[in-house]
C-alpha cells in the first residue's frame, strides 16, 4: 500500500520530478552531464523538504528551507542550459521552469511561515 503524501510542497517536486525525467529521457551524449546534474538537484529538493518537514526543531526546519531553494535556483539554471543548448525545446523547458516557480513559491511561503 502506497503512503498518500500530505505535504503540498512534497506533491509538486514529486510531480516536477516524474515530469523532468520523462521529458529529458533522451539527452544527447554530450548532454548527459547537465541531465545528472538536473537529476542530483531535484532529488536534493525532495530530500531537503521532506527532512525538513519531518523535524521538530524549528531552525533545522528553516536551514534545509534556505537549502531547497539553493537547489531550486540551481535546477533553474540547469534547465535554462538544457534549453540553451537544444538538449530540450522550449515547451518542456517552459513546464519544468513553471515548476520550479511553483515550487520556490511554496518553499518561500514554507519558510516565511516557520
Amino acid at each position: 500500500m502506497a503512503v498518500v503524501e500530505k505535504f503540498k510542497l512534497i506533491l509538486l517536486v514529486q510531480n516536477y520530478i516524474k515530469e523532468m525525467l520523462k521529458l529529458t529521457e533522451n539527452f544527447p551524449r554530450n548532454g548527459k552531464l547537465v541531465r545528472e546534474e538536473l537529476i542530483k538537484e531535484s532529488f536534493e529538493i525532495l530530500n531537503k523538504i521532506s527532512i525538513g518537514n519531518n523535524s521538530h526543531n524549528k531552525k533545522l526546519k528553516k536551514t534545509y528551507a534556505d537549502e531547497a531553494i539553493g537547489n531550486v535556483k540551481v535546477a533553474e539554471f540547469l534547465v535554462e542550459v538544457c534549453e540553451e543548448n537544444k538538449y530540450i525545446n522550449s515547451k518542456s523547458s517552459y513546464k519544468l521552469k513553471n515548476s520550479l516557480t511553483e515550487i520556490l513559491k511554496c518553499l518561500i511561503g514554507w519558510r516565511k511561515s516557520l
